[in-house]
């Protein structure tokens, strides 16, 4: 099995039985001195002190993992090795982050501000991300 930090979209359930076909198990955790930016659209997570960023631990398989790859349009979103908090203790998971230069932009404004999706338009891009998904493996 895969571990999964989400702060955004999967963890919703009703993203999760579009990629995945079913909903997965999770457990609540907590990345802390992080916080949650909206930059250009993106969400993203970057080191913030002081601040913290709860979401949740999902347990994928490997095809799991690699659906999310390409919802979260790696290399667009680089997924990477971090730390979480949970009630059990500590943990390793992956998570995906955005680059995103914080030395030249001033991180402080994007701080808690979210993207301002509208439902219709969620349900559009997952439609879209699922033809596409299809597609690929049509051609496998």
């Amino acid at each position: 099995m895969e571990y999964l930090f989400s702060y955004g979209t999967l963890q919703d359930k009703t993203v999760q039985m579009r990629l995945f076909g079913t909903n997965v198990h999770s457990l609540t955790a907590v990345l802390l001195n992080h916080a949650v930016v909206c930059v250009d659209g993106y969400l993203s997570i970057v080191p913030y002190s002081g601040e913290e960023v709860v979401g949740e631990i999902l347990e994928l398989s490997s095809l799991q993992l690699q659906i999310a790859d390409k919802w979260e349009e790696v290399p667009l979103y680089t997924r990477s090795h971090i730390v979480v908090t949970t009630s059990a203790g500590l943990s390793v998971v992956w998570v995906y982050f955005r680059a995103i230069d914080t030395q030249t932009l001033d991180i402080n404004k994007y701080v808690g501000r979210l993207h301002g999706m509208s439902d219709e338009e969620f349900e559009q891009d997952i439609k879209s991300f699922n033809h596409c998904v299809a597609k690929e493996q049509e051609e496998l």
